[in-house]
């Protein structure tokens, strides 16, 4: 049985990759440790990863991922003030009330 599994910054908690396994994922943790570089989907196109950013990198099952390391936290929603929760991993992103990029889109 497979398990959809992803490769996530740990600092950031922002999704970098997803896989259909675990054992994938990890497979290309590893080689991209080893390389010191990773190809990775970014809002331009295709960036590479450098190996200190690399070393900043876990996996774990998406279930897992969004059960226990996403944690939701409070931001000021810019228009009206108010708090609202979102997860972390969406801190910065076009899916936060409190920047100007969600009110934009």
């Amino acid at each position: 049985m497979t398990s959809t599994a992803v490769i996530y910054d740990t600092e950031t908690l922002h999704v970098i990759k997803r896989y259909d396994s675990l054992r994938g994922a990890k497979a290309a943790l590893t080689r991209a440790r080893k390389s010191g570089s990773m190809r990775y989907m970014c809002s331009f196109g295709y960036g590479r990863m450098k190996a200190d950013r690399i070393a900043k990198l876990d996996v774990c099952t998406l279930s897992e991922f969004v059960n226990e390391k996403d944690e939701w936290t409070t931001v000021k929603n810019l228009m009206s003030g108010t708090e609202v929760k979102i997860r972390k991993s969406e801190v910065g992103g076009c899916c936060d009330p409190s920047t100007e990029r969600y009110w934009s889109m």
